[in-house]
């Protein structure tokens, strides 16, 4: 009987933690080629996804890009994707080398004070009606394959390619390999 009533007590406490925190399903899934092996998953907490520095790969002679590597990106209505990391980062990249394009109908928020963001999909970008950014940096989004750095290095979306570790350059243009590019739609309203 007592086994029973502490049986009782504890379910209902374990669905709770696990309905409040859980790994992230669906939309923002991790590929793995950079930062830890994709079995590490961005959090989710409700409606809220956070995207940890530690979850990528800082580049450069002082780790002021970081990179973001996901299979699928697609924020759903109502959420927030929130990249966060330190106030040293100058630059965050996020390439999605999965076959899908990325839709975004809810919130992306960068919390690096003064960060660039980029976000690179080839397989297309739309933006929903009800879609926002918050960036205190420039927002930069784009269906490159590849993003050219002003000393001439790049990252290409799609991995196999050495990342340039020690770069410290400025990303600077977007290169296409094909004529097979996704779109960037805006569904806005008004």
């Amino acid at each position: 009987m007592i086994f029973q009533k502490l049986f009782l007590h504890s379910v209902p406490t374990c669905l709770i933690f696990f309905t409040i925190v859980t790994p992230s399903s669906g939309q923002v899934i991790r590929d793995g080629t950079v930062g830890p092996d994709a079995t590490v998953q961005p959090i989710e907490i409700g409606n809220n996804i956070e995207v940890g520095e530690g979850l990528g790969l800082r580049m450069g002679t002082n780790g002021q890009v970081l990179l973001h590597s996901f299979s699928e990106f697609s924020i759903n209505e109502n959420q927030q994707v929130s990249f966060t990391g330190d106030s040293s980062i100058s630059s965050v990249i996020s390439r999605v080398t999965g076959d899908n394009p990325s839709t975004i109908n809810g919130k992306l928020v960068s919390n690096i004070s003064g960060a660039d963001f980029f976000l690179l999909n080839p397989r297309g970008v739309i933006f929903g009606a009800d879609s926002s950014i918050d960036v205190n940096g420039t927002f930069s989004v784009s269906t490159a394959d590849s993003l050219v750095f002003d000393n001439g290095e790049s990252i290409q979306v799609y991995s196999g390619e050495s990342l340039p570790i020690l770069t410290s350059a400025t990303p600077e243009s977007f290169g296409f390999l094909s004529s097979s590019q996704g779109a960037v739609v805006m569904n806005g309203g008004g």
